[in-house]
């Protein structure tokens, strides 16, 4: 004992080899083939075995083992004996690709063979000793004892011969300068080697079958004394030992690639947060096999496809791998003078995801990267994760297109049912009452939200109409999932399509949103092919629906616009429909997803988000598609409707559709804009003039028939003045009834909708206005002078206001200022905005609205610092809005409140959601109630006298 204390050892089960073996020793290894002796011969590949051949060339041993020399062939005219593959040379290249694959770069393991060599050529006494592998076309010497080190053509080794012998036998030439077989081959005629004692590197295959890899070899540059028999049996057992240690290396590689694959596994794992989860799977699986072409794909027929090749059959693969044997072998038999290439896919592991029919392929074309069970393992546990985390982001794909789904037909339910129910209560309150309805065309006060019963009934058409058309695209879109829809052709002229379609179109917008609205149909198809033959219904549901989605793009829109053109490309091969808006337009992030059922970029829009899904189902029953052509928000959307090969032809009508009857109105016009004002209305209306034959006139020209106008009130009037002296008959386009123009002959106010339909409506009613003009002159010249004086002075007294107007100026300060409570009504709806209104009508309540939140927020501060103004106590909040939803715009309210130490107001959310995170985050922002529409009055009854005590 040296006097310190004994340390412990434990051995590690992953340490490396303990055997000191100098690695440091090893020669440099070649790179390239040579030398080579046999140049003429070096481009042919080897014969195929052939046992009678194999027989008379090596028929016997001698007594002492040697191979005896057989009788020289008659037709023998080579140099020397050419070797030929073995008996089952796939077999054998496929093991020695898969036992030997990156073994000459193991220094540990090159330097064992090393050792092991050099022990025997020190046993054995002769010159030289070698080991070597044999693959399709070279003979490499792996070690060596006195001998370079090289890479040499497989025809021209010896040890090329010794694979083909028998198992566990020494093929021994002791002088083979005399041995016609091999005395003018390279190996003897270049290097001088006169004896050569050999045996095989073999393995066994599962199927019993032994393959050669290699030879290991001693020879001599002298003839020798034939080896003992004892000596044979040390080169046997050597041999062993070498095929035993190549074995072991494959082994041992094999599990550390497993081990690397295990880890692999688990990394797959965790990327389940990768948004083209696909994509960075296969790129994962690419990492294992870098050379291999990688897919996820679904089995058509039982077929699976690969690179430059036809499909795999599934009834091919075996446990989860796939080789084209007969391919390897022709490739084998006709290239084995180089190293083997294949330009299709050769080899392939086959995975199944889960119990689906969608695969994980890799597919390789390296003939000599041999797939394995650990091959088939680690990519069938890949598929099992892929398939596992794809199924639950399909899953919560479809969990999120339930919530938001949920969310969004329950709101837009919700809405028209909450106007129904709501109009419904008030309408019986009104009827209650006592009160006389008005009559149905009564003039509406624009400034002033009317509670009159036809009012309510409006609003209840409108919005059964607008639950309805929800209903009925979530029942079509069901319709074609199940396939149930068959088409049905005939012929269709599509110079129909514009009336046909914009009913139905209209009566599902709120008519408070089109009046800005422009909607222009233009036919580009000549009277040769304007009759389409289609199943009609359909082609009306794809238009109808994406000009739908249009139109809710641009109302509410100070100068909306909506244009469809109809058009075909030069060799009719393809009929488009062009649908152009210039609408809030559609973010580049979500143009992928419009097309989804139920997904909508913008959640304040009506309907279910299934317009341009059924739109584009339907272009492609009939042999179309619906396009996304461009889109910026905040300037518009061009989609375009295609339909492949139409059939079209000619109008069996009269060419031309019957003119109107204008009998009284010149064709002529001119227009005069408003600087300040939007005049897309007068450019549509001058277009529909111009094609149906008006000419328009300079600006100095009065003697027109119709003037074009879009001045606002005060301006209107004189000019209306001027042209009624003229006989012509004003065309006033308004957008909103900022003011009343006197009542004044000759005169046509409108608004939008503006369409075809209703441009023809003005043309006619311009022309009987006309009349009337020059029926008044001929009274005129035929009056009195003293019956004619008081008309001239009637004729310049303004008549009295419209009824709506004049009911405006009742609007004023009111007495409401003083009362208490003041509401802020805040919706992005306008049913829901005018429930509320109507709402707090009744009750006397004073209130100002908003449309968003930003301006719920600016609304509400102006009330509370405006002196002239009364603060606002209630807030009726909606949800669900753009720019600055409920929830946020509460949040600043109650922020404002507290920094500027301002009286609590209190804030109902009012809104179509239900969720419990809705609730939670509405008391959280500060809402003192959540209520769920439909809300009756009588519901917003007790709460407002809830919390009135408190205001």
């Amino acid at each position: 004992m040296d006097g310190h204390a004994p340390v412990p050892y434990f051995p590690r089960s992953g340490s490396k080899d303990n055997v000191n073996i100098l690695t440091q020793t090893l020669p440099e290894r070649p790179t390239s083939i040579g030398p080579v002796c046999d140049a003429a011969h070096s481009k042919v590949p080897l014969p195929s075995f052939d046992e009678s051949v194999h027989t008379q060339s090596f028929g016997g041993l001698s007594d002492e083992g040697e191979a005896i020399e057989p009788c020289r062939p008659a037709h023998f005219e080579e140099g020397y004996l050419f070797p030929y593959l073995t008996q089952n040379e796939r077999l054998r290249l496929t093991m020695f690709w898969y036992h030997t694959r990156g073994i000459e770069q193991d220094d540990q393991f090159v330097a064992k063979i090393d050792a092991l060599v050099k022990g025997l050529q020190q046993a054995i006494g002769w010159e030289y000793a070698m080991a070597g592998i044999m693959s399709e076309h070279t003979y490499t010497r792996l070690a060596t004892a006195n001998l370079p080190l090289a890479i040499l053509p497989r025809r021209e080794s010896t040890c090329s011969h010794t694979i083909n012998q028998a198992p566990n036998s020494v093929l021994m030439v002791t002088d083979m300068s005399k041995d016609w077989r091999f005395q003018r081959s390279p190996p003897v005629e270049v290097g001088g080697i006169k004896a050569y004692a050999g045996t095989q590197l073999r393995l066994k295959a599962d199927d019993g079958n032994e393959v050669a890899l290699g030879a290991l070899c001693v020879a001599s540059t002298s003839p020798q004394p034939p080896l003992s028999q004892d000596q044979r049996d040390f080169l046997v057992r050597f041999a062993e030992l070498i095929s035993s240690l190549i074995s072991s290396y494959a082994r041992q590689r094999r599990l550390k690639e497993r081990q690397r694959m295990s880890d692999m596994l688990s990394e797959l794992q965790h990327m389940v947060g990768d948004e083209d989860y696909e994509a960075s799977a296969i790129g994962f699986i690419q990492q294992a096999y870098p050379d291999a072409h990688i897919s996820i794909q679904v089995a058509t027929d039982n077929q699976l496809s690969v690179q430059d090749r036809p499909g795999i059959s599934l009834s091919a693969v075996h446990h989860g791998l796939w080789e084209d044997t007969a391919l390897i072998e022709q490739i084998i038999t006709t290239s084995n003078f180089e190293r083997l290439r294949s330009d299709q896919t050769v080899r392939a592991i086959v995975a199944r995801c889960r119990s689906s029919d969608t695969f994980v392929v890799v597919a390789s074309r390296d003939i000599q990267h041999v797939l394995d069970d650990f091959d088939s393992w680690f990519i069938s546990e890949a598929a099992s994760i892929i398939a596992d985390t794809l199924q639950k982001r399909a899953l919560q794909r479809a969990l999120d297109a339930r919530e938001n789904f949920l969310r969004g037909i329950t709101h837009q339910l919700r809405t028209p049912i909450h106007g129904i129910l709501g109009a419904a209560e008030l309408l019986a309150e009104e009827i209650a009452a006592g009160r006389s309805p008005d009559a149905p065309d009564a003039p509406v006060d624009r400034g002033m939200i009317s509670t009159s019963p036809f009012a309510c009934l409006a609003t209840i058409k409108t919005s059964g109409q607008e639950l309805i058309g929800t209903v009925n695209n979530i029942l079509k879109h069901n319709h074609w999932v199940d396939g149930l829809r068959q088409s049905q052709p005939s012929p269709y002229d599509l110079n129909d399509l514009e009336n046909d379609v914009m009913p139905g179109i209209l009566s599902l917008v709120h008519p408070e949103h089109l009046r800005s609205l422009s909607i222009e149909f233009r036919n580009e198809l000549d009277s040769a092919h304007c009759i389409l033959q289609t199943d009609v219904q359909l082609l009306k549901d794809c238009l109808q629906a994406v000009v739908l989605n249009a139109v809710q793009s641009v109302s509410g829109s100070d100068a909306g616009s909506v244009t469809v053109t109809v058009r075909s490309i030069p060799d009719f091969t393809e009929l488009l429909f062009d649908v152009v808006d210039n609408g809030c337009g559609i973010d580049p992030a979500h143009h992928d997803l419009i097309f989804r059922p139920y997904e909508k970029t913008d959640h304040n829009k009506p309907g279910a988000g299934l317009g341009l899904t059924l739109a584009s189902q339907i272009a492609r029953a009939l042999n179309g598609s619906v396009e996304l052509v461009s889109s910026t928000p905040g300037t518009g959307t061009n989609f375009e409707i295609a339909f492949r090969d139409p059939i079209l032809s000619g109008s069996n009508a009269s060419a031309s559709t019957k003119a109107m009857d204008l009998e009284y109105l010149p064709r002529t016009f001119k227009a005069i804009r408003s600087d300040a004002g939007s005049n897309h209305f007068i450019d549509h209306t001058a277009r529909y003039l111009e094609r149906n034959g008006f000419q328009r006139e300079s600006d100095d020209n009065l003697d027109v028939g119709i003037v074009l106008t879009n001045l606002y009130p005060a301006d209107a009037a004189s000019q209306i003045r001027i042209f009624s002296h003229h006989k012509a008959v004003v065309v006033r386009h308004v957008v909103d009834d900022y003011g009343f123009v006197p009542d004044i002959p000759g005169t046509v106010t409108i608004s939008g909708p503006l369409h075809t339909q209703r441009l023809g409506q003005m043309l006619l009613q311009a022309n009987r206005l006309r009349k009337d003009l020059l029926d008044n002159l001929i009274q005129q010249q035929t009056t009195t002078k003293e019956c004619a004086e008081p008309e001239a002075d009637a004729g310049e007294t303004m008549s009295a206001p419209a009824p709506d107007i004049a009911a405006l100026s009742l609007v004023g300060d009111g007495d409401y200022r003083n009362r208490s409570p003041r509401a802020l009504l805040v919706d992005d709806n306008l049913v829901n905005l005018r429930i509320l209104q109507m709402f707090c009508q009744k009750r006397k309540i004073p209130y100002i609205t908003a449309m968003n939140g930003h301006e719920a927020v600016e609304r509400f501060v102006k009330a509370a610092e405006d002196k002239d103004e009364e603060a606002i106590t209630v807030v009726l909040m909606d949800l669900q809005m753009p720019h600055c939803d409920g929830i946020q715009a509460t949040s600043a309210i109650r922020v404002y409140e507290q920094e500027h130490n301002r009286c609590r107001s209190a804030i109902f959310m009012v809104t179509g959601q239900d969720s419990e995170k809705d609730k939670s985050d509405s008391q959280r922002a500060g809402a003192d109630e959540y209520l769920v529409k439909p809300v009756g009055p009588s519901v917003f009854d007790k709460f407002i006298r809830k919390y009135s005590a408190h205001i």
